[in-house]
Protein backbone atom coordinates (compact mmCIF):
# COMPACT_ATOMS: atom_id res chain seq x y z
CA UNK A 1 0.00 0.00 0.00
CA UNK A 2 3.02 2.10 1.22
CA UNK A 3 4.51 1.79 -2.39
CA UNK A 4 1.27 2.50 -4.25
CA UNK A 5 0.60 5.59 -2.68
CA UNK A 6 4.38 6.53 -3.38
CA UNK A 7 4.16 5.90 -6.83
CA UNK A 8 0.54 7.68 -7.38
CA UNK A 9 2.47 11.13 -5.60
CA UNK A 10 5.66 10.85 -7.73
CA UNK A 11 3.36 11.12 -10.73
CA UNK A 12 1.11 13.40 -9.07
CA UNK A 13 4.17 15.37 -8.91
CA UNK A 14 5.13 15.44 -12.51
CA UNK A 15 1.80 15.98 -13.60
CA UNK A 16 1.61 19.38 -11.46
CA UNK A 17 5.30 20.04 -12.81
CA UNK A 18 3.74 19.48 -16.36
CA UNK A 19 0.91 21.87 -16.05
CA UNK A 20 2.99 24.23 -14.40
CA UNK A 21 5.61 24.15 -17.37
CA UNK A 22 2.95 24.26 -20.31
CA UNK A 23 1.17 27.28 -18.60
CA UNK A 24 4.29 29.10 -17.90
CA UNK A 25 5.56 31.86 -19.96
CA UNK A 26 8.34 30.62 -21.16
CA UNK A 27 6.38 27.93 -22.55
CA UNK A 28 3.72 29.78 -24.41
CA UNK A 29 6.47 32.01 -26.14
CA UNK A 30 8.19 28.97 -27.44
CA UNK A 31 4.85 27.33 -28.01
CA UNK A 32 4.42 30.29 -31.28
CA UNK A 33 8.04 29.13 -32.65
CA UNK A 34 7.21 25.82 -35.55
CA UNK A 35 9.05 22.52 -35.11
CA UNK A 36 9.32 18.82 -34.53
CA UNK A 37 7.60 18.44 -31.06
CA UNK A 38 8.92 15.10 -30.74
CA UNK A 39 7.32 12.77 -28.06
CA UNK A 40 6.12 13.48 -24.85
CA UNK A 41 8.30 14.19 -21.83
CA UNK A 42 11.80 13.30 -24.00
CA UNK A 43 10.94 15.82 -27.33
CA UNK A 44 13.50 14.97 -29.86
CA UNK A 45 16.40 13.38 -27.55
CA UNK A 46 15.43 10.40 -29.24
CA UNK A 47 15.94 11.46 -32.59
CA UNK A 48 19.13 12.69 -31.58
CA UNK A 49 20.75 10.00 -30.38
CA UNK A 50 19.68 7.12 -33.02
CA UNK A 51 20.40 9.62 -35.87
CA UNK A 52 23.70 11.34 -34.55
CA UNK A 53 25.44 10.90 -38.26
CA UNK A 54 22.38 12.49 -39.80
CA UNK A 55 22.48 15.17 -38.57
CA UNK A 56 23.41 17.79 -41.16
CA UNK A 57 20.83 16.37 -43.10
CA UNK A 58 18.24 16.68 -40.55
CA UNK A 59 18.71 20.09 -39.76
CA UNK A 60 18.36 20.93 -44.00
CA UNK A 61 15.25 18.62 -43.88
CA UNK A 62 13.81 20.74 -40.96
CA UNK A 63 14.98 24.20 -42.74
CA UNK A 64 12.95 23.20 -45.63
CA UNK A 65 9.81 21.97 -43.56
CA UNK A 66 9.66 24.48 -41.52
CA UNK A 67 11.42 27.57 -42.46
CA UNK A 68 14.31 30.26 -40.96
CA UNK A 69 13.84 29.69 -37.61
CA UNK A 70 12.31 25.98 -35.91
CA UNK A 71 12.49 25.06 -32.48
CA UNK A 72 13.41 21.65 -30.84
CA UNK A 73 13.32 19.87 -27.82
CA UNK A 74 15.16 18.14 -25.24
CA UNK A 75 12.95 17.24 -22.82
CA UNK A 76 11.66 20.56 -21.06
CA UNK A 77 14.83 22.20 -22.22
CA UNK A 78 14.07 24.07 -25.83
CA UNK A 79 17.30 24.52 -28.78
CA UNK A 80 15.70 27.15 -31.36
CA UNK A 81 17.29 27.16 -34.17
CA UNK A 82 18.22 30.61 -36.10
CA UNK A 83 18.96 30.91 -40.07
CA UNK A 84 17.87 33.94 -40.80
CA UNK A 85 20.46 36.37 -40.62
CA UNK A 86 18.42 39.11 -39.46
CA UNK A 87 17.46 37.63 -36.35
CA UNK A 88 21.50 36.20 -36.01
CA UNK A 89 22.67 39.62 -36.12
CA UNK A 90 19.94 40.73 -33.21
CA UNK A 91 20.78 37.98 -31.00
CA UNK A 92 24.64 37.87 -31.20
CA UNK A 93 24.68 41.62 -30.91
CA UNK A 94 23.06 41.43 -27.48
CA UNK A 95 24.61 40.91 -24.22
CA UNK A 96 21.62 38.66 -23.07
CA UNK A 97 23.25 36.30 -25.50
CA UNK A 98 26.85 35.70 -24.28
CA UNK A 99 26.61 33.02 -22.27
CA UNK A 100 27.02 29.43 -23.68
CA UNK A 101 24.59 26.42 -23.45
CA UNK A 102 25.06 23.74 -20.57
CA UNK A 103 26.41 21.19 -22.99
CA UNK A 104 29.51 23.22 -23.43
CA UNK A 105 30.44 22.11 -20.11
CA UNK A 106 31.29 19.02 -21.86
CA UNK A 107 33.85 21.33 -24.02
CA UNK A 108 35.20 22.70 -20.71
CA UNK A 109 36.31 19.07 -19.95
CA UNK A 110 38.69 19.30 -23.31
CA UNK A 111 39.54 23.22 -23.79
CA UNK A 112 39.04 24.26 -20.02
CA UNK A 113 38.03 27.30 -18.91
CA UNK A 114 38.60 29.54 -21.76
CA UNK A 115 37.14 32.48 -24.17
CA UNK A 116 34.87 29.38 -26.21
CA UNK A 117 33.36 27.94 -22.69
CA UNK A 118 33.49 30.72 -20.00
CA UNK A 119 30.45 32.79 -19.03
CA UNK A 120 30.40 36.40 -20.18
CA UNK A 121 32.24 37.97 -17.03
CA UNK A 122 35.10 36.54 -17.37
CA UNK A 123 34.88 35.81 -21.19
CA UNK A 124 34.79 39.72 -21.29
CA UNK A 125 38.16 39.23 -18.80
CA UNK A 126 39.82 37.05 -20.95
CA UNK A 127 38.84 39.08 -24.43
CA UNK A 128 41.24 41.91 -22.76
CA UNK A 129 43.71 40.36 -22.00
CA UNK A 130 44.00 38.02 -25.16
CA UNK A 131 43.03 40.19 -28.26
CA UNK A 132 46.08 42.24 -28.45
CA UNK A 133 48.15 39.04 -28.61
CA UNK A 134 46.24 38.95 -32.44
CA UNK A 135 46.95 42.40 -33.35
CA UNK A 136 48.38 43.15 -36.33
CA UNK A 137 52.24 43.83 -35.54
CA UNK A 138 51.98 40.28 -33.68
CA UNK A 139 50.20 39.03 -36.84
CA UNK A 140 52.95 39.89 -38.56
CA UNK A 141 55.78 38.46 -36.68
CA UNK A 142 54.29 34.90 -37.15
CA UNK A 143 54.66 35.27 -40.97
CA UNK A 144 58.05 33.50 -41.27
CA UNK A 145 57.02 30.77 -39.10
CA UNK A 146 54.15 30.38 -41.42
CA UNK A 147 56.44 30.37 -44.75
CA UNK A 148 58.78 27.72 -42.45
CA UNK A 149 56.49 24.96 -41.67
CA UNK A 150 54.82 25.48 -45.23
CA UNK A 151 57.99 24.64 -46.61
CA UNK A 152 58.33 21.85 -44.78
CA UNK A 153 54.73 21.00 -45.83
CA UNK A 154 55.51 20.86 -49.38
CA UNK A 155 58.95 18.87 -49.10
CA UNK A 156 57.26 15.82 -46.81
CA UNK A 157 54.34 15.81 -49.53
CA UNK A 158 56.89 14.54 -52.21
CA UNK A 159 56.32 11.32 -51.20
CA UNK A 160 53.04 11.77 -52.64
CA UNK A 161 53.66 13.67 -55.69
CA UNK A 162 52.59 10.63 -57.88
CA UNK A 163 49.70 11.37 -58.54
CA UNK A 164 47.94 8.45 -56.12
CA UNK A 165 44.87 9.39 -53.56
CA UNK A 166 45.85 10.25 -50.22
CA UNK A 167 44.51 12.19 -47.17
CA UNK A 168 45.65 15.71 -47.07
CA UNK A 169 43.88 16.35 -44.01
CA UNK A 170 46.15 14.65 -41.50
CA UNK A 171 49.41 17.07 -43.49
CA UNK A 172 47.29 19.96 -42.87
CA UNK A 173 47.13 19.28 -39.26
CA UNK A 174 50.26 18.22 -38.54
CA UNK A 175 51.45 21.33 -39.92
CA UNK A 176 48.96 23.79 -38.08
CA UNK A 177 49.92 21.79 -35.11
CA UNK A 178 53.47 22.87 -35.50
CA UNK A 179 52.51 26.65 -36.57
CA UNK A 180 49.42 27.32 -33.77
CA UNK A 181 52.32 25.59 -31.61
CA UNK A 182 55.77 27.59 -31.77
CA UNK A 183 52.87 31.01 -32.20
CA UNK A 184 51.39 30.26 -29.45
CA UNK A 185 53.89 28.91 -26.96
CA UNK A 186 56.82 29.82 -28.76
CA UNK A 187 57.55 26.08 -29.04
CA UNK A 188 58.78 23.54 -31.85
CA UNK A 189 56.82 20.25 -31.43
CA UNK A 190 58.09 19.62 -34.98
CA UNK A 191 55.08 17.23 -35.83
CA UNK A 192 55.26 17.39 -39.19
CA UNK A 193 59.07 17.12 -39.65
CA UNK A 194 59.15 13.80 -37.46
CA UNK A 195 55.35 12.55 -39.15
CA UNK A 196 53.82 11.92 -35.76
CA UNK A 197 50.37 11.32 -37.12
CA UNK A 198 49.50 9.76 -33.72
CA UNK A 199 49.64 12.94 -32.13
CA UNK A 200 46.65 14.29 -34.60
CA UNK A 201 45.02 10.81 -34.28
CA UNK A 202 44.79 11.33 -30.25
CA UNK A 203 43.37 15.06 -30.86
CA UNK A 204 40.93 13.37 -33.47
CA UNK A 205 40.07 10.78 -30.99
CA UNK A 206 39.25 12.96 -28.25
CA UNK A 207 36.96 15.44 -30.82
CA UNK A 208 34.78 11.77 -31.18
CA UNK A 209 34.62 11.17 -28.00
CA UNK A 210 33.32 14.83 -26.78
CA UNK A 211 31.02 15.01 -29.55
CA UNK A 212 29.39 11.91 -28.06
CA UNK A 213 29.33 13.12 -24.52
CA UNK A 214 27.46 16.60 -25.76
CA UNK A 215 24.61 15.00 -27.43
CA UNK A 216 23.58 13.21 -24.12
CA UNK A 217 22.24 15.52 -21.23
CA UNK A 218 23.25 13.18 -18.31
CA UNK A 219 27.35 14.02 -19.40
CA UNK A 220 26.31 18.10 -19.35
CA UNK A 221 27.71 17.51 -15.82
CA UNK A 222 31.02 17.42 -15.48
CA UNK A 223 31.64 15.39 -11.58
CA UNK A 224 29.41 12.69 -13.56
CA UNK A 225 31.15 12.13 -16.85
CA UNK A 226 34.42 12.53 -14.95
CA UNK A 227 33.57 9.01 -13.55
CA UNK A 228 32.98 7.44 -16.77
CA UNK A 229 35.06 5.47 -19.75
CA UNK A 230 34.23 8.02 -21.97
CA UNK A 231 35.94 10.74 -19.87
CA UNK A 232 39.02 8.38 -19.99
CA UNK A 233 39.17 7.97 -23.43
CA UNK A 234 39.36 11.80 -24.11
CA UNK A 235 41.91 12.29 -21.46
CA UNK A 236 44.37 9.62 -22.92
CA UNK A 237 43.93 11.99 -25.92
CA UNK A 238 44.45 15.05 -24.79
CA UNK A 239 46.51 14.09 -22.18
CA UNK A 240 50.11 14.25 -24.34
CA UNK A 241 48.81 17.62 -25.64
CA UNK A 242 48.12 18.95 -22.35
CA UNK A 243 51.24 17.90 -20.48
CA UNK A 244 53.18 19.77 -23.67
CA UNK A 245 51.46 23.56 -22.60
CA UNK A 246 51.70 22.75 -18.84
CA UNK A 247 55.48 22.23 -18.70
CA UNK A 248 56.16 25.18 -21.59
CA UNK A 249 53.85 27.57 -19.59
CA UNK A 250 55.73 26.84 -16.18
CA UNK A 251 58.69 27.51 -17.26
CA UNK A 252 57.99 30.82 -18.75
CA UNK A 253 55.84 31.65 -15.48
CA UNK A 254 58.48 30.81 -13.58
CA UNK A 255 61.75 32.42 -16.00
CA UNK A 256 62.65 35.74 -13.57
CA UNK A 257 63.62 37.18 -16.44
CA UNK A 258 60.70 37.59 -18.31
CA UNK A 259 59.35 41.09 -17.03
CA UNK A 260 62.73 42.28 -18.35
CA UNK A 261 62.43 40.12 -21.71
CA UNK A 262 59.12 39.31 -22.76
CA UNK A 263 57.39 42.56 -21.84
CA UNK A 264 59.95 44.92 -23.35
CA UNK A 265 59.85 43.04 -26.67
CA UNK A 266 55.98 42.61 -26.68
CA UNK A 267 55.83 46.70 -26.36
CA UNK A 268 58.91 46.44 -28.90
CA UNK A 269 56.70 44.86 -32.02
CA UNK A 270 53.59 46.71 -30.38
CA UNK A 271 55.10 49.66 -31.45
CA UNK A 272 57.43 49.01 -34.63
CA UNK A 273 55.74 47.99 -38.09
CA UNK A 274 59.04 47.79 -39.93
CA UNK A 275 59.25 44.66 -41.80
CA UNK A 276 63.40 44.59 -41.40
CA UNK A 277 63.08 44.27 -37.53
CA UNK A 278 65.07 41.29 -36.35
CA UNK A 279 62.89 38.30 -36.95
CA UNK A 280 63.67 36.61 -34.01
CA UNK A 281 62.98 39.42 -30.94
CA UNK A 282 59.90 39.90 -33.08
CA UNK A 283 58.96 36.33 -32.90
CA UNK A 284 56.98 36.63 -29.39
CA UNK A 285 54.08 33.84 -29.04
CA UNK A 286 50.55 34.25 -27.46
CA UNK A 287 52.37 33.01 -24.02
CA UNK A 288 54.46 36.21 -24.01
CA UNK A 289 51.84 38.83 -24.52
CA UNK A 290 49.54 36.89 -21.77
CA UNK A 291 52.59 36.58 -19.53
CA UNK A 292 53.80 40.36 -20.12
CA UNK A 293 50.24 41.59 -19.41
CA UNK A 294 50.49 40.18 -15.74
CA UNK A 295 53.19 42.90 -15.63
CA UNK A 296 51.70 45.80 -17.03
CA UNK A 297 48.50 45.51 -14.46
CA UNK A 298 46.36 43.79 -16.82
CA UNK A 299 43.94 41.91 -14.73
CA UNK A 300 45.23 38.72 -13.44
CA UNK A 301 45.04 35.33 -14.67
CA UNK A 302 45.56 32.28 -12.40
CA UNK A 303 47.91 29.85 -14.22
CA UNK A 304 44.82 27.56 -14.89
CA UNK A 305 43.18 30.15 -16.78
CA UNK A 306 46.26 30.57 -18.58
CA UNK A 307 46.70 27.38 -19.51
CA UNK A 308 42.92 26.59 -20.60
CA UNK A 309 42.97 29.64 -22.99
CA UNK A 310 46.60 28.64 -24.54
CA UNK A 311 44.94 24.96 -25.55
CA UNK A 312 42.12 27.11 -26.52
CA UNK A 313 43.94 28.68 -29.21
CA UNK A 314 46.16 25.45 -30.03
CA UNK A 315 42.69 23.04 -30.32
CA UNK A 316 41.04 26.04 -32.91
CA UNK A 317 43.84 26.90 -34.54
CA UNK A 318 44.91 23.38 -35.64
CA UNK A 319 41.55 21.56 -36.77
CA UNK A 320 39.71 24.65 -38.14
CA UNK A 321 42.20 25.62 -40.74
CA UNK A 322 43.05 22.35 -41.48
CA UNK A 323 39.43 21.06 -42.98
CA UNK A 324 38.75 24.17 -44.61
CA UNK A 325 42.87 24.33 -46.48
CA UNK A 326 41.88 20.25 -47.11
CA UNK A 327 38.44 21.27 -48.46
CA UNK A 328 39.96 23.87 -50.84
CA UNK A 329 42.28 21.92 -52.33
CA UNK A 330 40.23 18.86 -53.02
CA UNK A 331 37.20 21.85 -54.75
CA UNK A 332 40.19 23.05 -56.58
CA UNK A 333 41.21 19.63 -57.76
CA UNK A 334 37.78 19.38 -58.84
CA UNK A 335 37.47 22.92 -60.47
CA UNK A 336 40.75 23.42 -62.99
CA UNK A 337 39.20 26.54 -64.14
CA UNK A 338 38.90 28.28 -60.70
CA UNK A 339 42.56 26.32 -59.95
CA UNK A 340 43.92 28.09 -62.88
CA UNK A 341 42.82 31.63 -62.29
CA UNK A 342 44.15 30.73 -58.64
CA UNK A 343 47.80 29.72 -60.03
CA UNK A 344 47.45 32.90 -62.21
CA UNK A 345 47.16 35.43 -59.98
CA UNK A 346 50.22 33.58 -57.68
CA UNK A 347 52.25 34.11 -60.98
CA UNK A 348 51.36 38.06 -61.24
CA UNK A 349 52.58 37.70 -57.63
CA UNK A 350 55.72 35.37 -57.43
CA UNK A 351 55.85 35.25 -61.27
CA UNK A 352 58.03 31.64 -61.54
CA UNK A 353 59.93 32.18 -58.29
CA UNK A 354 58.56 29.17 -55.79
CA UNK A 355 60.94 29.57 -53.37
CA UNK A 356 59.99 33.07 -52.27
CA UNK A 357 58.96 33.15 -49.20
CA UNK A 358 55.25 34.73 -48.84
CA UNK A 359 55.10 38.65 -47.02
CA UNK A 360 52.29 40.48 -45.65
CA UNK A 361 52.26 42.32 -49.05
CA UNK A 362 51.83 39.49 -51.24
CA UNK A 363 48.74 38.58 -48.72
CA UNK A 364 46.94 41.70 -49.65
CA UNK A 365 47.23 40.71 -53.46
CA UNK A 366 45.54 36.78 -53.15
CA UNK A 367 42.25 38.32 -53.66
CA UNK A 368 41.01 35.66 -55.90
CA UNK A 369 42.61 32.68 -53.02
CA UNK A 370 40.78 34.42 -50.60
CA UNK A 371 37.76 34.08 -52.42
CA UNK A 372 38.33 30.40 -52.62
CA UNK A 373 38.64 30.07 -48.94
CA UNK A 374 35.34 31.66 -48.52
CA UNK A 375 33.37 30.18 -50.89
CA UNK A 376 34.68 26.41 -49.29
CA UNK A 377 33.94 28.08 -45.48
CA UNK A 378 30.46 28.81 -46.78
CA UNK A 379 29.86 25.15 -48.06
CA UNK A 380 32.10 23.46 -45.27
CA UNK A 381 32.14 25.35 -42.44
CA UNK A 382 34.35 23.81 -39.92
CA UNK A 383 32.51 24.79 -36.67
CA UNK A 384 28.79 24.18 -38.41
CA UNK A 385 26.56 24.36 -35.36
CA UNK A 386 27.25 26.51 -32.50
CA UNK A 387 25.21 28.05 -29.34
CA UNK A 388 24.12 30.27 -26.99
CA UNK A 389 21.75 31.01 -24.06
CA UNK A 390 19.76 33.49 -23.66
CA UNK A 391 19.92 35.27 -20.03
CA UNK A 392 17.12 37.45 -21.28
CA UNK A 393 14.18 37.87 -23.23
CA UNK A 394 15.23 38.55 -26.82
CA UNK A 395 12.93 39.54 -29.17
CA UNK A 396 13.35 38.56 -33.26
CA UNK A 397 12.04 39.66 -36.17
CA UNK A 398 8.67 37.68 -35.76
CA UNK A 399 9.39 35.37 -32.61
CA UNK A 400 10.58 36.48 -28.60
CA UNK A 401 12.83 34.04 -27.07
CA UNK A 402 12.13 33.78 -23.42
CA UNK A 403 15.46 33.52 -21.07
CA UNK A 404 16.75 29.99 -20.59
CA UNK A 405 16.63 29.38 -24.17
CA UNK A 406 19.20 27.89 -26.14
CA UNK A 407 19.85 29.21 -29.03
CA UNK A 408 21.21 27.32 -31.51
CA UNK A 409 23.17 28.52 -34.85
CA UNK A 410 23.48 26.42 -37.47
CA UNK A 411 25.92 28.00 -39.73
CA UNK A 412 26.30 25.11 -42.45
CA UNK A 413 22.18 25.64 -42.98
CA UNK A 414 22.82 29.87 -43.24
CA UNK A 415 25.23 29.73 -45.75
CA UNK A 416 23.10 27.60 -48.11
CA UNK A 417 20.19 30.10 -47.80
CA UNK A 418 18.87 30.10 -51.59
CA UNK A 419 18.16 34.10 -50.57
CA UNK A 420 21.68 35.39 -50.18
CA UNK A 421 23.26 32.72 -52.23
CA UNK A 422 21.74 31.24 -55.18
CA UNK A 423 21.98 27.76 -56.26
CA UNK A 424 23.84 27.26 -52.96
CA UNK A 425 25.50 24.02 -53.56
CA UNK A 426 27.50 24.95 -56.25
CA UNK A 427 30.99 25.92 -55.90
CA UNK A 428 31.04 29.47 -57.19
CA UNK A 429 33.96 31.92 -55.46
CA UNK A 430 32.68 35.25 -57.76
CA UNK A 431 30.04 35.00 -54.84
CA UNK A 432 32.65 36.48 -52.96
CA UNK A 433 33.88 39.28 -55.28
CA UNK A 434 33.54 42.78 -54.20
CA UNK A 435 30.99 43.27 -56.32
CA UNK A 436 28.96 40.34 -55.49
CA UNK A 437 29.48 40.85 -51.64
CA UNK A 438 28.58 44.40 -51.66
CA UNK A 439 25.31 44.35 -50.53
CA UNK A 440 25.30 41.34 -48.86
CA UNK A 441 23.87 40.61 -45.19
CA UNK A 442 26.88 40.49 -43.17
CA UNK A 443 25.11 37.86 -41.01
CA UNK A 444 24.61 35.72 -43.95
CA UNK A 445 28.03 34.60 -43.89
CA UNK A 446 29.82 33.68 -40.48
CA UNK A 447 32.92 30.79 -40.53
CA UNK A 448 34.07 33.34 -37.61
CA UNK A 449 30.37 33.89 -36.65
CA UNK A 450 29.81 37.89 -35.50
CA UNK A 451 28.70 40.34 -32.78
CA UNK A 452 30.03 40.55 -29.71
CA UNK A 453 31.36 37.06 -29.07
CA UNK A 454 32.70 36.77 -32.87
CA UNK A 455 36.24 34.26 -33.31
CA UNK A 456 39.07 36.46 -32.48
CA UNK A 457 41.54 34.41 -34.52
CA UNK A 458 39.95 35.46 -37.55
CA UNK A 459 42.91 37.49 -39.44
CA UNK A 460 45.11 34.95 -37.91
CA UNK A 461 43.17 31.96 -39.95
CA UNK A 462 43.21 33.83 -43.21
CA UNK A 463 46.96 34.64 -43.27
CA UNK A 464 48.20 31.25 -42.16
CA UNK A 465 45.18 29.75 -45.13
CA UNK A 466 46.96 31.74 -47.49
CA UNK A 467 50.26 31.24 -46.43
CA UNK A 468 49.86 27.42 -46.70
CA UNK A 469 47.91 27.09 -49.83
CA UNK A 470 49.84 29.35 -51.87
CA UNK A 471 53.52 27.55 -51.05
CA UNK A 472 51.59 24.35 -52.36
CA UNK A 473 49.53 25.18 -54.80
CA UNK A 474 52.98 27.20 -56.71
CA UNK A 475 54.66 23.74 -56.24
CA UNK A 476 52.05 21.10 -57.23
CA UNK A 477 48.99 20.48 -59.30
CA UNK A 478 46.23 19.29 -57.84
CA UNK A 479 44.97 16.45 -60.06
CA UNK A 480 40.93 15.39 -59.39
CA UNK A 481 39.89 12.98 -56.71
CA UNK A 482 36.51 11.64 -56.12
CA UNK A 483 33.16 14.42 -56.52
CA UNK A 484 31.40 16.87 -55.17
CA UNK A 485 28.55 14.19 -54.18
CA UNK A 486 31.38 12.05 -52.11
CA UNK A 487 32.41 15.29 -50.43
CA UNK A 488 28.73 16.31 -49.87
CA UNK A 489 28.61 12.84 -47.71
CA UNK A 490 29.18 15.09 -44.10
CA UNK A 491 29.17 13.76 -40.48
CA UNK A 492 29.04 16.73 -38.05
CA UNK A 493 31.12 16.07 -34.59
CA UNK A 494 32.21 18.92 -33.38
CA UNK A 495 33.70 20.05 -36.08
CA UNK A 496 32.52 19.15 -39.60
CA UNK A 497 34.16 16.21 -41.60
CA UNK A 498 33.89 14.23 -44.78
CA UNK A 499 32.93 10.66 -44.26
CA UNK A 500 34.99 9.70 -47.08
CA UNK A 501 38.20 11.54 -46.62
CA UNK A 502 39.84 14.32 -47.90
CA UNK A 503 41.55 12.60 -50.42
CA UNK A 504 43.45 14.54 -53.13
CA UNK A 505 45.96 13.69 -55.89
CA UNK A 506 49.36 15.94 -56.62
CA UNK A 507 52.14 15.99 -58.76
CA UNK A 508 54.67 18.36 -59.48
CA UNK A 509 53.68 21.97 -61.46
CA UNK A 510 55.09 22.27 -64.51
CA UNK A 511 56.58 25.90 -65.48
Amino acid sequence: MLFQVSVLCFFLALVIQFVKFRTSRYYQLLKKIPGDKGVPLLGNLLEAFTNVNRLVERGIELRQTYGSTFIEWMGTISCVFLCDPRDLEIALNKSSALAKPRPYKVLELYLGYSLITADPTDWKRFHKIITPAFGLPTLKSFIPVFNEKSKILVEVLKRHEDGQPFDMLDYMMMCTLDIVTETSLGSNMNVLKNKRMDIVKSLQAAEDVIYYATLRPWCWTPALIKSTSTYKKMVNGVKGMWDYADYIITQKLSDGSRESNSCRMVKTVGEISDESLDVEKKRLGFLDHVICGLNDGSPLLKQDEIKDNTITVIVGGMGTGSLVMSASLMLLGLHRDVQEKVVKELEHIFGDDIDRAVTYEDLMQMVYLEQVINETMRLYPPVPLTGREATDEIKLTKYTLPAGTYIAIPVSLIHRNPEYFPDPNRFDPDRFSPENSANRHPFSFIPFLGGRRMCIGKKYAYMQMKIILSTVLRSYEVLPCGSREEMEQLQFKMTLHMVNGNNVKIVPRKR
